[in-house]
């Protein structure tokens, strides 16, 4: 990992496997849910403090439905045709 006197970084597995469609599916709506969620609280504990929804959380939640329909999809084409979907997913973190 590269590391200096001003910047850490650190790199971890989050999901690595090889999942049937049906797992694949729920682990991945899963995930997209809880993060809309979190975009939509944000949002709303702005909209009471501040009088005002939070900009970049309702774009943040668009986009992410918008991802996740489109993950979706390929979910389903593995079903229609019998076959295992791998995932995986690296979480980064840089201390800045």
């Amino acid at each position: 990992m590269a590391q200096s006197l001003t910047t850490k970084k650190e790199e971890f597995d989050f999901i690595k496997g090889d999942f049937a469609a049906e797992d694949a599916q729920e682990i991945i709506r899963h995930l997209f849910t809880k993060k809309i969620s979190f975009h939509e609280l944000k949002s709303f504990s702005a909209q009471i403090q501040f009088g005002k929804s939070d900009q970049d959380s309702l774009d943040r939640i668009k986009i992410l439905k918008n991802r996740m329909s489109a993950i979706e999809k390929e979910i389903l084409i593995a079903k229609e045709q019998s076959k295992t979907v791998r995932l995986s997913s690296k979480i980064y973190i840089e201390l800045i």
